[in-house]
């Protein structure tokens, strides 16, 4: 919350400010290289995350809840890694854009248990080694406006639809007791595929500081809740480009993404989520 309150009042104070720097900056122009039609950014990215879910049961009326798990904590899932993101813009009109990008994370770790966790109504022993695994994709497409635009500084506001799909799970011994008393044992990877679609708000500045340096600052945000799901999401990130070249520029910054499903029932399941990464970006621009 302490995150989201500090990115709302950076784009305040950056909003505020925008038109007193366009009349002080009346000189600067953006690069070529991002007023172009199409603009494309391929970028590293170096997140780190921190991952908590839970995965409940019921099972012949009797509710198996499940524990809740720390992944990068509990089973060695990495806290930190490089991956690869893609962003990009197409200039339909002077002040409308369609906007979109994806990114993909990978991750899995093992680690003996300290404690007994409970996952799909399944018990995992403790002092069992157990493999967690959480892989998330994450897409968007949508479409944004220029409220402000002048040579040197355009604030928008758009509408953008996101897609979050993630797998988490859990692979080792573990132990069903039926109401019966019946023990059952599994062995196999026990987890769940979750896809979530969700309009996200979004509202922006972008800077030309010099005729070769840009700055850009973005924040996204939605919140949803009906009888079967609810959560949020929140993402922000702050960039500096450089173009010494007329196509061609290179981009570094910081994002944050927070997503947080505090319930999803598929069935007799009910998936509980919250995980954020973020990190630093660099990468490449191309205008065409």
């Amino acid at each position: 919350m302490k995150k989201s309150a500090a990115g709302l009042a950076l784009f305040a104070f950056l909003a505020l400010g925008a038109p007193a720097f366009a009349a002080e900056n009346a000189f600067s122009e953006f690069p070529e290289a991002v007023d172009k039609p199409v603009v494309i950014q391929l970028a590293g990215v170096w997140n780190s995350f921190d991952t908590q879910a839970a995965l409940s049961v019921s099972r012949g009326g009797i509710l198996a809840l499940g524990t809740t798990v720390d992944m990068e904590k509990l089973f060695g899932v990495p806290v930190t890694q490089m991956d690869f993101r893609a962003d990009g813009t197409w200039q339909i009109s002077r002040r409308n854009y369609i906007e979109f990008g994806y990114a993909a994370f990978d991750r899995s770790g093992a680690r003996s248990l300290e404690g007994d966790v409970v996952w799909n109504g399944f018990t995992y022993k403790a002092g069992l080694t157990v493999e967690g695994k959480f892989n998330n994709t994450y897409a968007y497409v949508g479409w944004h406006y220029d409220i402000l635009r002048s040579d040197n500084i355009k604030v928008w506001m758009g509408l953008s639809v996101a897609y979050e799909h993630f797998e988490m799970g859990l692979n080792g011994s573990a132990f069903l007791t039926d109401p019966n008393g019946t023990v059952t044992g599994k062995t196999d990877f026990n987890g769940i595929s979750v896809g979530v679609p969700a309009p996200l708000l979004g509202i922006g500045v972008k800077g030309a500081l010099s005729k070769n340096w840009t700055m850009d600052f973005y924040l996204r945000a939605i919140g949803f809740s009906s009888a079967d799901i609810g959560g949020s999401v929140f993402e922000a990130g702050l960039s500096f480009g450089w173009y010494p070249w007329k196509n061609v520029g290179f981009v570094g910054g910081a994002d944050y993404t927070k997503f947080s499903l505090t319930k999803y029932k598929t069935g007799d399941e009910t998936v509980r989520a919250v995980y954020f990464y973020a990190g630093p970006r660099l990468g490449l621009v191309v205008g065409f």
